[in-house]
């Protein structure tokens, strides 16, 4: 049976939405507002912790690798295989409890992460080019936004049972397999074939921001809800939900900021402000502070995201999909090195130590835009 092919654009958002919402919600963020409950059921210190956020975001770099280095993949195989992997791990991490089998679950949930995401924005791309409403890229990456905080909101619902939010989550991406598989159907018509990539001085410039800047998020993402579990867990989730609430409609005023004072500077100082809230998540304050923090991470990292694939394209006008897979190469290296440091220093030192340093390091990866920050995009 043929698949009836994705017409309007409000079809293509939506299909993109829903697929970027499972890719990253059930893919990778809902493991932060569920991990203390997972640590308190198995007795997992933060260094364990931390590997289980480490192994996910590394799964999710072996994704983009392996995007980036197969010529001429189309989306569709990579929509469904994304869709297969990140559901089916959250139903195993559901089915048992076990260290081992987290971790592996977790990676193959990044892989799958990695597959849905890309192949989502590249069908998506594809098809709103072709209609002629290339802006509407937007909506489709304020899935992510969407995907942390209903995932926030289904663990908080679900409290303290964290195996019910997994199968919730998965629950959604099964559902939604019959839109998707319009979007993962073949590529419009007069789709052009990718140029071999040339990786400018300014393409690694933002690939090195644009990881360090994972490193932070990875960091932060994995360890929000855990830092501040102790303060106010229930705080500390609806925070996390307000961080997703307020990461998608971030993206289109961190793009016209760019367009207004040039990529490069808006980029850093979106990542400055990232900086600025993980390293907020690490001082021991009042209440508010759980707030301010998750608002300022919210409020960027999807903006960065926007501001450096934007800034890819850009960069290699003839291979724009091997250069946003290169620098989210280089994003996925930051975040599967921030949890493994984070961790380590939240065991050793504590939360402090655990945030402040992946906020310094991605205020130094930021300060290699300052060659570009006098271009305009």
């Amino acid at each position: 049976m043929r698949v009836r092919a994705l017409e309007r654009p409000w079809e293509v958002v939506l299909a993109g939405a829903l697929a970027v919402f499972v890719a990253q919600g059930t893919g990778r963020f809902v493991l932060t507002p569920l991990l203390p409950s997972m640590q308190a059921e198995l007795g997992l210190d933060d260094v364990a912790a931390g590997l289980l956020g480490s192994i996910n975001f590394a799964g999710y770099l072996l994704g983009a690798v392996a995007v980036s280095f197969v010529a001429g993949l189309p989306p569709g195989p990579l929509v469904r295989w994304g869709l297969l992997l990140v559901t089916g791990s959250a139903v195993a991490t559901a089915a048992v409890a076990n260290w081992p089998v987290w971790l592996a679950a977790r990676l193959l949930a990044g892989v799958g992460g990695a597959f849905l995401f890309l192949g989502a924005v590249a069908a998506a791309a594809n098809r709103l080019f072709a209609l002629g409403r290339p802006v509407a890229m937007g909506g489709v990456l304020a899935g992510v936004g969407v995907g942390i905080a209903s995932g926030g909101a289904v663990a908080l619902v679900t409290r303290p049972d964290w195996r019910v939010a997994w199968l919730a989550m998965a629950a959604i991406g099964v559902l939604g397999w019959p839109l998707l598989a319009r979007l993962a159907g073949p590529a419009p018509s007069g789709a052009r074939p990718q140029a071999r990539l040339v990786r400018s001085p300014a393409l690694v410039r933002l690939a090195c921001a644009y990881g360090f800047s994972g490193l932070a998020f990875g960091a932060g993402a994995t360890f929000f809800v855990r830092v501040f579990a102790g303060r106010d867990p229930e705080l500390a989730t609806l925070a996390w939900i307000g961080a997703g609430l307020v990461a998608g409609p971030s993206a289109p005023l961190w793009a016209a900021l760019g367009r207004r004072i040039g990529g490069p500077s808006a980029l850093a100082l979106a990542i400055l402000v990232l900086a600025a809230g993980t390293a907020f998540a690490g001082i021991p304050a009042a209440a508010s502070a759980i707030v301010v923090s998750g608002l300022l991470i919210g409020a960027t990292f999807m903006g960065i995201t926007t501001l450096a694939l934007d800034q890819a394209r850009t960069a290699s006008i003839e291979a724009p999909a091997a250069a946003v897979a290169f620098v989210t190469v280089s994003f996925g290296t930051g975040q599967v090195l921030g949890p493994l440091l984070a961790g380590l220093l939240l065991e050793r030192f504590g939360p402090l130590e655990a945030m402040l340093v992946p906020a310094v390091l991605a205020l130094l990866g930021a300060s290699v835009l300052l060659a570009d920050m006098r271009l305009r995009p």
